[in-house]
Order: C-alpha cells, then sequence, then structure tokens
C-alpha cells in the first residue's frame, strides 16, 4: 500500500504538469488563431 502511494505521488506531478501545458498550449492555439481571423476580418 505504501509502494503504490508512493508511486501515486510520483505519477500525479507528472499528470497534472502535462495537462496543464496541453492546456496552456491549446489556449495559446485558439488565441492565436481568433487573433489571426480578427486581424483578417479588420484588413
Amino acid at each position: 500500500m505504501v509502494q503504490f502511494l508512493g508511486l501515486l505521488f510520483q505519477t500525479v506531478p507528472w499528470a497534472a504538469i502535462s495537462v496543464g501545458i496541453a492546456g496552456a498550449k491549446l489556449t495559446y492555439d485558439l488565441s492565436y488563431a481568433a487573433g489571426k481571423s480578427f486581424c483578417n476580418l479588420k484588413h
């Protein structure tokens, strides 16, 4: 049980970081695409 908890504590931060990075990239991509289309509409 203790080994399992240790493994969990080692894995969870990496999972959280991965999700955070993926979310940040997705948000960045979306805002970049929105900015590009907004500029295209203005011109």
